[in-house]
């Protein structure tokens, strides 16, 4: 007898993947378009900033071109951030000075405003390192990463947060930074390194690529997509040496 697949055995994964397959048909049927980052659904509105902060992308340097959220980061240093590197190579590699920081609030749009002056992208794991151009001040939330060495076990409940769609027909970035839990599955130490979780109530979508991951009070990964037809997220986990030792090469972090 044959076992019936994974997810028919879960209606609200086949559901979220009929709807994400109804979502890239129409895409389709638009034309071509650039891949896109990955949202929070489920969940709910994250009562305190969470070291998240917005990356916006505009057409030039000047000082009014934020003009496009495209992903979440985590402020990692009063003058860092860490995000996912595909936030940047989908969109052709911009300039650094085309990327600004929105960090502080909670409210898409708000918060303390820097322009980026600097990045560095990892070249087997999806990590983005990007400077800002003056300190953030002591308002705005800074993560503690992971300890070197240290990743979280099996059945850890991890905590992503985003400003990513609210749903997979709202596809629009969420006004408020929104919070959800997932359940650590298992780690592939490889190149690329990834954790993988399942929901608890909630996971990630579009917008929320790069936002931070905390377990406890420490950022321990960085999301980078969710897969509707297994329900797992993939997140890079920043304890694993050759990746704690990256950033730190860049990142001044005791």
């Amino acid at each position: 007898m044959s076992a019936s697949p994974r997810f028919l055995r879960h209606p609200r994964r086949l559901l979220a993947a009929l709807s994400a397959l109804t979502v890239a048909a129409c895409a389709l049927l638009a034309g071509p378009a650039a891949p896109r980052a990955e949202a929070i659904i489920g969940g709910a509105e994250a009562g305190q900033q969470r070291g998240a902060a917005q990356v916006w992308l505009g057409p030039d340097g000047s000082v009014d071109s934020d003009k496009k959220f495209i992903c979440t980061a985590g402020v990692i240093h009063r003058e860092w951030l860490i995000t996912a590197k595909h936030c940047l190579v989908n969109h052709d590699r911009p300039s650094a000075n085309r990327l600004w920081i929105r960090a502080g609030d909670r409210t898409l749009g708000k918060g303390e405003r820097r322009q980026v002056v600097r990045y560095e992208l990892a070249d087997a794991n999806d990590l983005a390192l990007l400077r800002v151009s003056r300190p953030f001040p002591s308002s705005v939330k800074i993560n503690s990463i992971s300890n070197r060495g240290v990743t979280p076990s099996t059945g850890s409940n991890v905590a992503v947060s985003g400003w990513g769609y609210p749903s997979y027909v709202d596809q629009h970035p969420s006004r408020k930074l929104k919070v959800a839990s997932m359940r650590v599955q298992r780690l592939d130490d490889g190149s690329p390194s990834f954790l993988f979780a399942a929901e608890n109530d909630g996971h990630n979508l579009e917008g929320d690529s790069g936002g931070p991951v905390v377990l406890g009070t420490r950022q321990i990964g960085v999301t980078a997509k969710y897969n509707p037809l297994i329900g797992e997220a993939s997140i890079v986990p920043l304890g694993l040496p050759d990746i704690h030792d990256w950033i730190t090469r860049h990142v001044p972090i005791p």
